[in-house]
């Protein structure tokens, strides 16, 4: 549950919460853009939203904003950078957000992390490559990262968590939301004995017209990568959000792998080769390159 800290040198991280609800409502458009409000007004939200409204925002949306979040507080926390367990590898990404709303097992932020990601209609070849890869990862204890979508996300995650791994849901909806539906007994599960992730801010998902709620779920992508040491692609369209994922993974540093058939169908996937992405032919050989 959000707390708010009495002493104003430290951060509030309820204070914090409400400031950056309230910039998301007022000017977030996208990720980038309000990683970049922030950047350039004092990277913490209170500090960015005093620079840019002075000492009074407006009262009326401010309070609006607040009420809102405010009833449903009590389902999740919520970490602010500039806090000790505000996460290492969210300080270093492109287009940082210094606000995580999250439920469950917060640790597993520091183990070793590698995302497994795909299409959600994968072939039954794709399927089985997953579920593979995952319980590959779990016999190594590494935690496996995925988006809860349907196809490759669930394939992966369900394999992990049968038997015994860790996984992180990071998901492209605010943190008490559900998408896929058919997903919310493994997002409760994920949740209550694993750790599940997002930075989607709730006020203005909830009012924003629903075509453009769909950007999240590509925005989210690049909170996987940076969470994670690598990533393994096994399926993947030429419209798919794999491909954010591919590209912050590079621009982070990150390991990017490969399975065979993405870079047989894909167009954009062959260009991240030159860009020091692998393929991996095996699940053997794909242990070898995150590993």
């Amino acid at each position: 549950m959000v707390t708010a800290l009495a002493d104003e040198r430290v951060v509030s991280p309820y204070d914090e919460l409400m400031a950056y609800e309230y910039l998301y409502a007022m000017d977030g458009t996208s990720r980038g853009k309000m990683s970049r409000v922030l950047a350039e007004n004092g990277t913490l939200p209170t500090r960015a939203m005093a620079a840019i409204e002075g000492l009074m925002p407006d009262e009326s949306k401010y309070g609006e904003v607040r009420e809102y979040v405010d009833s449903r507080i009590g389902g999740f926390s919520v970490l602010v950078e500039g806090t000790p367990q505000f996460p290492r590898s969210l300080r270093a990404q492109k287009d940082p957000l210094p606000v995580f709303y999250y439920r469950g097992d917060l640790s597993l932020v520091e183990s070793r992390c590698v995302s497994v990601v795909g299409t959600r209609h994968p072939s039954e070849r794709g399927a089985l490559a997953a579920r593979r890869i995952a319980r590959a990862l779990a016999d190594r204890d590494i935690t496996v990262v995925a988006g809860l979508a349907a196809g490759i996300d669930t394939e992966a995650m369900t394999q992990a968590i049968s038997v015994g791994g860790s996984v992180i849901g990071v998901i492209g909806t605010p943190i008490d939301r559900y998408y896929p539906k058919e997903n919310r007994a493994l997002q409760d599960e994920v949740a209550a004995k694993h750790l599940l992730i997002s930075q989607v801010p709730i006020y203005r998902y909830d009012h924003q017209p629903f075509n453009t709620q769909r950007f999240y779920f590509s925005e989210r992508n690049v909170t996987m990568a940076a969470l994670s040491e690598a990533t393994i692609i096994v399926e993947a369209g030429e419209t798919s959000g794999t491909r954010t994922q591919a590209r912050a993974c590079i621009d982070q540093g990150k390991k990017l792998v490969f399975l065979p058939g993405v870079v047989e169908s894909v167009t954009w996937a062959r260009a991240f080769l030159e860009k020091g992405a692998k393929v991996a032919s095996s699940v053997t050989e794909a242990m070898e390159m995150v590993v």
